[in-house]
């Protein structure tokens, strides 16, 4: 009890640093705070949390963990410019060379001096030797609604042992002198062992808001125990407005992965938002409709590597391309049965390339896939493996299955919340890629528990900065020019940033490994 009588005494605080983004002291045009104590992302963003430690480096050789320096003076840069001149507080547990490249790339853009210094002023470094990919999962944030106070509640038991909990208090030190607290942590609940072992259901990509007081909170690795855990990552929200999502299916087993909410700048408050979800059908939708475009080209990555060079690393360094380029080949030779194996037909040397290279998980950077060019596959030939390769088009079809039924889930909700509103859901083209259909007597099949991964970079995993949807490069342009389209029809503008070797290759996303804060008016407050 006096945990919970602790989240209520929080009032907002009067700021340590003077350089603080002054529209933080005062919040009285910005929506009201939700019942939930869970600030949805289509509110204003009060601060942005991100390290430096990409997945795999941003050298030239691509080996291994390593930082990603300009990935994350990217993502600052582009932030800060969406949300001027009402500007974040930005953490940043980098390194020192990190927070020189992200002042460096400040100071070297084209804006005023004044411009400048607003951006400089608002980032806080918290100095690491070796900072963090998944800032979302071992913190997720919370506001006293009565009050406005924003706060940051650490997940204990993530990760314990690898000096990542070392660096909660230095980011809370640093967001606190700007008026966001840390409050009481989420605690390692009892039904856990007391051995440590810890689960992603009850990291903080897990937990998730939809407006109108609405806690989202996936079933992955919960078990029995998803009721006990939703009233410790909700206190306030009551029974009914606590929304179980099937999330067991996911390797990773996190709402994030599958769904997101956005402005809607098109409607007024309170129907101002929309609600992505991941869609393997309009994944299908927009290739059929650029049967001859590239699937997959990743003009926008980092290292020194020539657009092949990175396109054929990244399909032999990544499972579901990898998988894709064999069931596309395997399809095209099914098509084309008499066609001979010899050692001079492209064709044949395919089959004995990538069985040596793919099965053996050769990985190489200096790799190429001249003798099947796994990078010229089309929209059309991912197609045809959707439709006709029997277990791909299982796999997705149940997972699309899970988007119908949580759609109804969302729509059923809002309309209860919102009845005079016409709440739009946004299918943003996903693939998924990760297991095999179980078979049940009658002929019935379930998806397999704890496998389905993205193939492509996750459009659902992405943030959003006030007006601004800042979404991973899916590599696709179909799928690119939707996605654009889509938000700006909402009077938004989307941004994108290459993640495929910062998160995606670590089975996460943009939205996984960042922590973005979002603030609203204390409820009752006068306009």
């Amino acid at each position: 009890m006096r945990k919970i009588i602790f989240l209520f005494l929080f009032s907002v605080n009067a700021f340590a640093d003077s350089s603080c983004p002054a529209w933080l002291n005062d919040r009285s045009k910005l929506p009201a705070c939700p019942a939930s104590g869970i600030v949805p992302e289509n509110y204003p963003v009060a601060g942005l949390i991100v390290s430096d430690q990409g997945y795999i480096s941003s050298g030239s050789d691509f080996s291994g963990e390593g930082g990603q320096s300009d990935f994350t003076a990217e993502l600052v840069l582009k932030t800060l410019n969406a949300s001027y001149p009402n500007l974040p507080v930005v953490t940043l547990p980098v390194r020192n060379d990190t927070m020189t490249t992200i002042k460096a790339t400040i100071e070297g853009s084209s804006f005023s001096p004044e411009r400048k210094k607003a951006y400089l002023d608002t980032l806080r470094q918290v100095p690491v030797t070796q900072g963090y990919t998944w800032q979302q999962d071992y913190m997720q944030s919370f506001v006293n609604p009565q009050s406005g106070q924003l706060y940051l509640r650490r997940v204990t038991g993530y990760a314990s042992g690898r000096g990542i909990q070392d660096t909660f208090p230095g980011i809370t030190a640093e967001t606190n002198k700007c008026g966001i607290a840390s409050g009481p942590d989420l605690e390692h609940a009892p039904w856990i062992a007391a051995d440590g072992k810890y689960a992603n259901g009850y990291m903080g990509g897990n937990i998730e808001a939809l407006p109108g007081g609405v806690c989202v909170l996936g079933t992955d690795n919960l078990d029995n125990h998803w009721d006990e855990y939703s009233k410790q990552t909700c206190p306030t929200t009551p029974a009914a407005d606590r929304l179980q999502i099937d999330t067991s299916w996911l390797a990773v087993g996190h709402t994030d992965e599958i769904m997101k909410t956005i402005r809607d700048n098109t409607k007024p408050e309170p129907c101002n938002f929309s609600v992505a979800l991941a869609s393997p059908r309009k994944a299908k939708e927009l290739l059929a409709a650029s049967p001859n475009e590239v699937y997959a080209e990743f003009t926008g990555g980092r290292g020194a590597e020539t657009l092949k060079q990175r396109t054929d690393r990244r399909y032999l360094q990544y499972e579901g391309l990898a998988k894709l380029c064999r069931k596309v080949q395997r399809n095209q030779l099914k098509e084309s049965p008499s066609t001979p194996s010899s050692p001079g037909n492209g064709t044949g040397n395919g089959v004995s390339f990538l069985i040596n290279l793919f099965l053996t998980k050769q990985a190489h950077a200096d790799a190429t896939v001249d003798s099947y060019n796994c990078g010229a596959i089309t929209n059309g030939d991912v197609l045809n493996v959707l439709n006709d390769d029997p277990d791909v088009k299982r796999y997705n079809d149940l997972i699309q299955t899970q988007m119908d039924q949580l759609r109804q889930q969302v729509e059923a909700k809002m309309a209860e919340k919102f009845p005079s509103c016409k709440i739009e859901v946004i299918d943003l083209p996903d693939t998924f890629f990760g297991g095999i259909p179980v078979e049940k007597p009658g002929g019935v099949y379930e998806l397999p528990q704890h496998m389905g991964l993205s193939v492509l970079p996750n459009p659902t995993n992405e943030i959003s900065i006030d007006n601004t949807i800042i979404s991973p490069e899916p590599g696709n342009s179909a799928y690119k020019r939707y996605i654009k389209s889509q938000y700006e029809k909402r009077g938004l503008t989307a941004e994108f940033i290459d993640t495929f070797d910062y998160a995606h290759q670590g089975e996460g996303n943009l939205h996984c490994s960042t922590n973005t804060i979002h603030a609203c008016k204390p409820i009752g407050a006068a306009k």
